[in-house]
């Protein structure tokens, strides 16, 4: 019962003990645990009820006193009530811990090499792995989902930490591709003219210098005996020929793009477990406008998922702008030959180009055509 409603440990030192103790009586405050070590100190305990009374009598009588503590569930209910602030953030805050450990933010996938990364978050997120959840599927589900939707899996593991779902993936090795040795020719994929021409295996039907259609053959499946015979085999070699790439850059040299006017609205919400919270709205009907959108965790640590988005939008007009072509006809240029070389040297390599210009009243064309050696051969099926 004293746990309950608690005691107070107090120590008294001064001279005459027993008048202390004669005094507590008179009051009707009962003292347990009492030791007396010292001629001068005195050490006991009280009820908690009866601490003030206590406090009272020691200060009437101008003892030396200390506080040894506060025992029993009573002094701890009181103590809460007055911290009441700080218990209510402990409450909050294992709220958040509980209810974040039902919610995943994001699905991160690695080890994928043929395999798409989003397509194998998006099988965990089907599976139950995504937003909030009171029935968050267990890392062993995730991973049989997985297994069962790639069959050209080896391995899987799954594993949360934190907000974060973590799935790494090893890809099963393919086999082996199978050796095609069937009589085949070589036939070419592009219009153009042969720059060179390697044969490994098979008859040459055209050389250096020649003009070729898209699926002419150039080296045949075939070996021709001195009598005239022929012996059907798999074609084998290379084959380059020099093709024209033309790559064409627009100009306008009067058009019409949106402005800002300086006049911007703001949006302000609190995103928390895929909802929204508004904070401010904006109250601007723009006809065209542009849209900026910050967001940033409000919790250190993100251990409470929650998102400060700010939207803003910018108010814009559409304005009318002339151009000087000749002013900026060189950059121009140069940032078409860039980008056509950029796309050519994935093509092959470039031997040479041109540049010309089309003029089409307020639209310029700017035509870069690149000379490119590349492969020219394909099986033929």
């Amino acid at each position: 019962m004293k746990l309950i409603k608690g005691y107070t440990a107090i120590t008294v030192k001064g001279l005459n003990i027993e008048k202390l103790i004669n005094r507590l009586s008179k009051e009707g405050i009962a003292i347990y645990r009492a030791s007396r070590q010292e001629h001068k100190r005195l050490d006991f305990c009280v009820e908690y009820a009866s601490r003030q009374k206590v406090i009272a009598c020691l200060d009437n009588l101008c003892y030396n006193y200390q506080i040894e503590g506060d025992k029993g569930l009573l002094p701890l209910i009181r103590l809460l009530l007055k911290r009441a602030g700080l218990v209510a953030g402990c409450l909050i805050f294992a709220a958040a811990l509980f209810f974040s450990s039902l919610f995943v933010a994001d699905v991160r996938v690695s080890g994928c090499e043929s395999i798409d990364p989003l397509g194998v978050a998006e099988c965990a997120r089907q599976a139950g792995a995504a937003g909030f959840s009171f029935n968050k599927p267990s890392a062993r589900e995730i991973e049989k989902r997985i297994y069962e939707s790639f069959g050209n899996i080896s391995f899987v593991s799954a594993s949360y930490k934190g907000l974060v779902l973590h799935i790494e993936v090893v890809e099963a090795q393919p086999a082996p591709a199978v050796i095609d040795n069937s009589p085949k020719d070589l036939v070419s994929q592009f219009d153009g003219k042969i720059n060179r021409l390697i044969v490994y295996q098979g008859t040459p039907l055209v050389k250096a210098g020649d003009a070729v259609k898209k699926g002419q053959v150039l080296i045949g499946g075939f070996r021709e005996k001195p009598g005239g015979e022929r012996i059907p085999l798999r074609a084998m070699g290379e084959a380059y020929g020099v093709v024209e790439l033309v790559y064409t850059e627009r100009f306008e040299c009067v058009r019409t793009e949106l402005s800002r006017t300086g006049r911007f609205a703001e949006q302000i919400y609190i995103e928390l477990f895929g909802l929204a919270f508004p904070v401010k709205r904006p109250d601007a009907g723009y006809a065209t406008f542009e849209e900026e959108t910050e967001s940033c965790f409000i919790f250190f640590n993100n251990f409470l998922p929650a998102r400060l988005v700010t939207v803003r939008r910018y108010e814009t007009e559409p304005v009318t702008v002339r151009e000087d072509f000749e002013k900026v006809k060189k950059v121009l240029v140069e940032e078409a030959q860039r980008k056509a070389l950029e796309q050519a040297e994935k093509e092959g390599r470039v031997l040479g180009s041109s540049v010309s210009i089309r003029d089409e009243g307020d639209i310029k064309y700017i035509e870069v055509t690149l000379s490119v050696e590349k492969s020219l051969l394909i099986n033929g099926e």
